[in-house]
This record gives structure tokens, C-alpha cells and sequence, in this order.
């Protein structure tokens, strides 16, 4: 994806890798493929990470990044939730990893709430 782009269009850009790296994390851990399945996910939550700072970033720039942060909200809570259904699925260290994740996933949604209040 270029960096000359729009702020917004890389946040959802980077909203939507994150969500196909968390469906795909799932279907690997339902298939027992778990090692792989972290990896997925702590991806999913890199690009997460990214489609904050790109919204922040738009937001610094005096656009309005209100759809989009109302966006990262709410999948924020549906990353945690899907997180949660997975770690119901294993045990572990790689429970505790996906805890980690959950946790991470935790912390978007604040960093997005904060966001959303400025």
C-alpha cells in the first residue's frame, strides 16, 4: 500500500488487513493450527496498531476521522471477542499468548476511545 495516501483510506486499509488476519487466525485455530494462528493474530494486531496512528494522524491533519474511529471501536470489541472464543479453544502458553492478545486488543479500544474524545 502506497504512504502517499490519505490517511483515512490507509487506517481502513489497515482496519480491513486486521480483521482478514483475525478471521484467518481463527479458522487456523479451529483447524488446531495454533502456532500459526498466533502468528496471524499478532499481525492482525500490527495492522490494527496502524489503522489507529493513520486515524490520529488524519485527525492531527483536521480531517474528520469520526466513521473511521467509531469503526476502530467497534472492532476493537469484536477483535476481543473473537480473541476470547479462541482462547476458550486452547490452553497452555498459547492461551496465555492469546490473553496477551486480548489484552492488546483491550488497549486499541481505549487508545480509539480517547481518540474518538479529543
Amino acid at each position: 500500500c502506497s504512504s502517499d495516501l490519505d490517511p483515512l483510506k490507509k487506517s481502513e486499509y489497515d482496519l480491513l488487513m486486521a480483521d482478514k488476519r483475525l478471521g484467518a487466525a481463527e479458522i487456523l485455530v479451529n483447524e488446531g493450527k495454533v502456532n500459526l494462528a498466533i502468528t496471524t493474530l499478532s499481525k492482525s494486531g500490527n495492522y490494527f496498531y496502524l489503522a489507529i496512528q493513520q486515524a490520529t494522524l488524519a485527525k492531527k491533519q483536521g480531517k474528520n476521522a469520526d466513521e473511521i474511529i467509531s469503526k476502530l471501536v467497534t472492532a476493537s470489541l469484536k477483535h476481543q471477542q473473537v480473541i476470547f472464543g479462541m482462547e476458550e479453544k486452547t490452553r497452555g502458553a498459547a492461551r496465555l499468548v492469546l490473553q496477551v492478545s486480548q489484552q492488546r486488543a483491550g488497549d486499541f479500544q481505549k487508545m480509539a476511545e480517547e481518540l474518538k474524545a479529543k
